[in-house]
């Protein structure tokens, strides 16, 4: 046998052969993937929960961001591989800068039948509707997306919206700044929607801004680094399939995967069970003009500085 063995070697050897074992190596195992202490972050917890990361052969390292912009500019350095979160405002930006550096896996498909964002007043307000609010002071999500979103909605509602002040503020302050009557409303995503309903300190004067403004909204989604694409793109593969297992659990799995972002976000379980997820699809699934729509929608509100083709990008693992 050992002469078999040596025979063996010497013939690897004399042909310049070199023996490749299926074993990865750890740095090619690893893998960084960005998330918010959102909801919108809820694939990510699935997928580690889960091991959906591991039956793919992946070490992930989940990174905390603050905003989706930070998120962006982490993936377009080539700094962070993917992130299973984020807004696709920055994204597009990115795109029209650099083409390829940033690209879509997963996109977020908001309607009003399913709301994930509400305009909440203090319980006792004497606001009613959304034409009350002329004239009043409006939190919002930091950047200038949610304040044009709203601007719309209220324009539409017959509101002068130069009359109204946007204040923008992160999540864990604005029921605080509700409260104290900093501002009027607040337009929040969930799960601060269902906290505020929950204590009974805050009611609805109207649910899903976006999906109002542009039904099924790709506002939010999943995003994969275009330097991790091309450096690994077995990887790449992969950590995509991670994200579309998650997707597929959520819908499948409603109970655990509330009882999954309690754990995460510290959630107590009345508020896991009344809050909407932010349901995604996988980005080559999504409406190719529909996505287009919203791509020309935020160059004409001035999100964007620049039209894109939004198509391209889009990373669609299998095509």
């Amino acid at each position: 046998m050992r002469k078999v063995v040596l025979a063996l070697l010497a013939v690897i050897i004399a042909a310049g052969g070199v023996v490749y074992f299926s074993v990865q190596a750890p740095q090619e195992r690893a893998v960084t993937v960005g998330y918010g202490g959102v909801l919108a972050a809820e694939p990510l917890f699935i997928a580690i929960d889960k091991g959906f990361f591991a039956r793919e052969g992946l070490d992930v390292t989940p990174v905390l961001f603050e905003s989706s912009n930070a998120v962006t500019d982490a993936l377009a350095s080539g700094k962070l591989d993917a992130a299973f979160y984020g807004s696709t405002l920055p994204v597009f930006a990115a795109h029209s800068v650099s083409p390829g550096s940033v690209l879509v896996m997963g996109l977020s498909d908001m309607t009003l039948g399913y709301p994930v964002d509400s305009v909440l007043v203090r319980t006792n307000s004497s606001i009613t509707s959304l034409k009350d609010l002329d004239g009043r002071r409006v939190g919002v999500y930091p950047g200038n997306t949610a304040a044009n979103f709203m601007a719309r909605l209220l324009a539409a509602n017959g509101v002068d919206t130069r009359r109204v002040e946007f204040v923008r503020m992160q999540p864990a302050n604005q029921l605080q700044a509700l409260e104290a009557g900093a501002v009027d409303a607040v337009h929040t995503y969930e799960p601060v929607d269902s906290i505020a309903l929950e204590s009974g300190k805050a009611r609805a004067i109207h649910n899903a801004v976006y999906g109002t403004v542009f039904p099924h909204t790709p506002l939010t989604g999943a995003y994969i680094s275009g330097e991790f694409v091309k450096k690994r793109p077995r990887q790449a593969k992969a950590v995509a399939k991670v994200l579309y297992s998650s997707y597929e659990f959520m819908r499948a799995n409603d109970k655990e995967s509330r009882e999954i972002a309690a754990k995460w976000l510290k959630l107590k379980p009345e508020i896991a069970g009344r809050m909407h997820f932010i349901y995604e699809v996988p980005a080559s699934q999504y409406d190719a003009g529909r996505l287009q729509a919203f791509a020309d929608l935020l160059y004409e509100t001035g999100d964007l500085k620049q039209r894109i083709n939004a198509s391209e990008t889009i990373y669609a693992p299998n095509g």
